[in-house]
């Protein structure tokens, strides 16, 4: 009876260690920038520009700025470090972008609850690029259009 409790005790390990179903969820996250200009994007944590990140996005450009293969979405918007970000077109025109919760003193400053904010997750048309029983992989995009240009100061 131990011998058959023993091979059937190896027999269902076996089975639960190879009978392990990966499931894949991949999230890409673009800006897409059609507002007519060039732009770079300036990173900013505790006030501080952060010299390590900037993206550079040429007009009519569709630029991945993360990806992720996680449970969970981490796009762009989740990297918490960052506090806001400088929209700066060519001609020296910028947005500020407010993340969750933060302020400044600038009253032209794009906060988190307003449609236009690349912080805020609801701002992104999401795409689903496939969907199958394990694998989901969705796009999210972020587009900078020719009112956020003349909306600069």
């Amino acid at each position: 009876m131990k011998v058959l409790i023993t091979k059937f005790s190896t027999l269902t390990i076996f089975c639960l260690t190879q009978c392990i179903i990966e499931h894949s969820y991949q999230v890409n996250s673009f800006i897409v920038n059609q507002s007519g200009k060039p732009l770079q994007i300036y990173f900013y944590k505790g006030g501080i520009l952060d010299a390590e990140f900037q993206v550079v996005i040429s007009k009519e450009e569709k630029r991945p700025v993360s990806s992720d293969k996680t449970f969970t979405y981490s796009g762009l918007l989740s990297i918490g470090d960052f506090d806001s970000f400088i929209v700066e077109f060519d001609d020296m025109k910028k947005l500020v972008h407010y993340g969750f919760n933060k302020s400044g003193n600038n009253p032209n400053a794009i906060l988190f609850n307003n449609q236009r904010n690349l912080f805020n997750e609801d701002n992104y048309v999401k795409e689903t690029i496939e969907d199958k029983k394990y694998r989901h992989e969705s796009e999210h995009i972020f587009t900078f259009n020719g009112q956020d240009y003349l909306n600069a100061k």
